[in-house]
């Protein structure tokens, strides 16, 4: 029988071998709650590549068990999926993870089945890496200083590269390219920061994002994302901003013309 006293553990403070956390005693015997009403917009497979899942809620706070506290990129994506406020964290390994969301949903342990991982799969672990954050944050101050008004994020399945070009006065001009890996990092970083279903892959999707530069300048960015051939995604991000007013001078007009429309006002 289970110890009460386990049961005013701290989450926060409890140990990093899930086997020893207070839930872990009634999963084994089969008794522990299925949180339904958290698991209902979650796919099996994908908290399966994920390595997550939430436990329960109380009073407004839910609990979730991850592989990693410190991936910064995953918490986001939680946060958006489970649309609350207050998340606390507890880690698992991943074969606690596994047994765990295989018991929520009622299915048989395969170890081999979730060994198998497809390349996208692996590409989930990229998304952990803090840098993806930096690299999104850098593309939208860079086209905001190079005065763009789209940025188009285009996965090349043919090339094997993440092409990312700027549209500047009506012009598409290359700016950047990407590695391949980072195709899925770099549009889920964008989806999570536009509120977007990350798990959809199939159906166009639009949002915004209201992004507030370290400056404290705030950007308003309309996000479409699109299914493109080789089961890829391509992303259209228009920066839109109050702007500054522009002097005649910085519109090209000359002197004495700009004293005539001048002497009109």
């Amino acid at each position: 029988m289970t110890d009460n006293s386990k049961n005013d553990i701290n989450p926060s403070e409890t140990v990093d071998t899930p086997s020893e956390h207070p839930y872990f005693d009634s999963f084994a015997a089969g008794l522990y709650p299925i949180p339904e009403h958290l698991l209902i917009n979650l796919n099996y497979d994908y908290l399966c590549r994920a390595l997550w899942v939430p436990l329960r809620e109380e009073q407004k706070k839910v609990f979730v068990l991850i592989d990693d506290l410190n991936d910064i990129l995953k918490k986001d994506m939680i946060k958006s999926l489970l649309h609350v406020k207050s998340i606390e964290y507890w880690h698992g390994e991943k074969a606690d993870i596994i047994k765990l969301i295989d018991y929520f949903y009622g299915v048989s342990p395969s170890h081999e089945a979730h060994e198998q991982g497809s390349s996208e799969e692996a590409e989930l672990t990229t998304e952990a890496n803090a840098n993806i954050i930096k690299l999104v944050n850098d593309l939208i101050d860079d086209a905001y200083e190079k005065r763009a008004s789209d940025i188009h994020i285009e996965p090349d399945i043919k090339d094997q590269q993440v092409l990312v070009r700027l549209r500047i006065d009506g012009e598409c001009i290359p700016y950047k390219t990407f590695p391949y890996e980072y195709r899925a990092p770099i549009v889920s970083r964008v989806k999570i920061m536009a509120n977007l279903d990350i798990t959809e892959k199939r159906l166009p999707q639009d949002g915004k994002i209201l992004y507030k530069r370290s400056g404290g300048e705030e950007l308003e960015l309309r996000v479409a994302s699109i299914p493109t051939y080789g089961y890829t995604e391509d992303l259209v991000l228009r920066i839109l901003t109050r702007g500054k007013i522009m002097t005649l001078e910085e519109l090209g007009i000359l002197t004495e013309p700009a004293h005539i429309f001048a002497n009109f006002l």
